[in-house]
């Protein structure tokens, strides 16, 4: 398992000028080798990263540009990956028939859009539905903007920059980087300073580094990469699954009662306000909203909410040591922070919070099942009632049903519980209506008998009576 660490360096001006210079010339590299890897990918259905670059026109060296191809490619592919999902989902939901649907799902795992011919258990699939792919995929792609290069890092491994270990260099220094640079035969030594964090994790070293560059101060971080070894086989857990409902309010919040992170939303007013404070005030100015002041408090509050997250998530993994972790599809917003705020919580949580899930599934062997959230805040994990009274308040749920109180996040983390091992409510490609009419139905078979008041609750509930001439036999029994 890969991890990066930013370490301390020491260089001179001159040192930092030819950095600067490299990481200028790598970018406009990256970029026409993206061009290049988007025509590869039109014509062949994948990306090569060992295409010949050759005529690109670079005062880099050969090296650097299989260096730079192969950073370009994974980028790439990452991005394809995520389309790959959106396909799925748009197929899912389709009118299309099964059938149809089984193929296009084929073409799309196997990424077949653009090959003339596919053939699926020795039978070749229809040129209409291999074409119907390949539009569906062009539609996706068009959707989103292309991943931009142009502000990419460097990830150099050590045909361009070799690492040295301690002991080889200054006493006072732990690691050198011999980096060749645009001037050939003359590479420069970054001398390196590691740290204690990173000292204390084990694991190989890579022959490998990445420079990061900042946009706006141009200032230079390097990041030493180190293989941690699995800890699959030694993991023995002690709770076969646990389930977490992801909320503001309390950030983390488990199916057996337990909330990690109280009042977290008091701290992201804090930032909410500071940033959006800044924000006005340039605006009352006829200025950019994005200045350096808004930037750097942008970063502290990321900063502080990887470092909050991982916190309590490590917690949790300490104390529960779990197989199998069920979470909701993942929604970071509140209506009482601002739509900037909404937005950064959305782009920074998501992505810590899926980095987090995926650094421990391969670490550890934990298995990770994300459910579809729909009705879990407004349904009672006690008697299966659905209606959007439950929910009395950011807290407190109270069953308009069975009456059963409860706090409201513990509740629908407890739905996230039992929805994990049925199929039908937990698939995350399924619609709202969906999951409503599977929820309605499981009420009616997990409430045999009769209450009093239940004619009365149903009849002027709209969950139930949308399903009402549906399912008119459970209706009779029940009532």
């Amino acid at each position: 398992m890969i991890r990066t660490y930013p370490v301390k360096h020491n260089e001179n001006l001159n040192k930092r000028i030819k950095i600067l210079e490299l990481s200028k010339e790598y970018r406009l590299l990256a970029k026409d080798i993206s061009s290049v890897q988007w025509i590869e990918f039109y014509k062949r259905g994948k990306f090569n990263k060992n295409l010949d670059i050759k005529e690109l026109d670079s005062l880099l060296s050969e090296r650097y540009k299989q260096t730079c191809q192969y950073q370009v490619v994974g980028v790439l592919k990452s991005f394809i990956s995520n389309r790959q999902n959106e396909f799925v989902r748009i197929v899912y939901h389709s009118n299309l028939s099964e059938e149809v649907k089984i193929k296009l799902f084929y073409i799309n795992k196997y990424k077949k859009w653009f090959l003339k011919e596919v053939e699926m258990r020795g039978e070749l699939i229809e040129k209409e539905i291999l074409k119907l792919s390949r539009k569906i995929i062009k539609e996706i792609i068009n959707r989103h903007r292309l991943p931009s290069l142009k502000h990419c890092n460097l990830a150099l491994d050590d045909k361009v920059a070799k690492i040295s270990v301690k002991g080889e260099g200054a006493n006072s220094f732990d690691y050198w980087i011999k980096l060749s640079t645009l001037d050939y035969g003359h590479p420069i030594d970054i001398p390196i300073k590691t740290n204690e964090y990173f000292e204390s994790k084990e694991g190989i070293l890579k022959k490998f580094c990445q420079i990061n560059i900042d946009r706006e101060s141009g200032s230079i971080e390097i990041c030493l990469i180190k293989d941690i070894p699995s800890k699959k086989e030694s993991y023995i857990p002690l709770t076969p699954k646990i389930a977490i409902d992801l909320g503001l309010r309390n950030l983390f919040s488990l199916s057996d009662g337990s909330l990690y992170g109280v009042n977290f939303i008091d701290k992201i007013r804090q930032y909410d306000k500071i940033i959006t404070g800044i924000m006005q005030q340039r605006q009352r100015q006829g200025l950019s909203p994005k200045s350096k002041k808004y930037k750097k408090a942008v970063k502290k509050f990321r900063k502080y909410l990887k470092n909050e997250i991982h916190r309590l998530l490590n917690s949790i993994i300490e104390r529960y040591k779990p197989g199998e972790i069920v979470i909701e599809k993942l929604n970071f917003r509140n209506p009482d922070l601002s739509k900037r705020m909404n937005r950064l919580l959305s782009v920074f949580g998501k992505s810590i919070i899926k980095d987090y899930f995926s650094s421990i599934e391969e670490l550890y062997g934990i298995r990770i099942k994300e459910i579809n959230p729909a009705y879990t805040s407004q349904t009672c994990s006690t008697c299966g009632y659905i209606d959007e009274h439950n929910r009395k308040c950011q807290s407190v749920f109270i069953c308009e049903y069975c009456r059963k109180k409860i706090h409201a996040d513990v509740n629908a983390s407890r739905n996230h519980f039992l929805r994990s091992s049925q199929k039908k409510l937990s698939d995350i490609y399924s619609s709202r209506e969906t999951i409503l009419r599977e929820l309605v139905i499981q009420f009616f078979e997990r409430n045999p008998g009769v209450h009093s008041y239940a004619h009365h609750l149903l009849v002027s509930n709209s969950y139930f009576t949308r399903f009402k001439d549906e399912l008119r036999d459970k209706w009779k029994v029940f009532l």
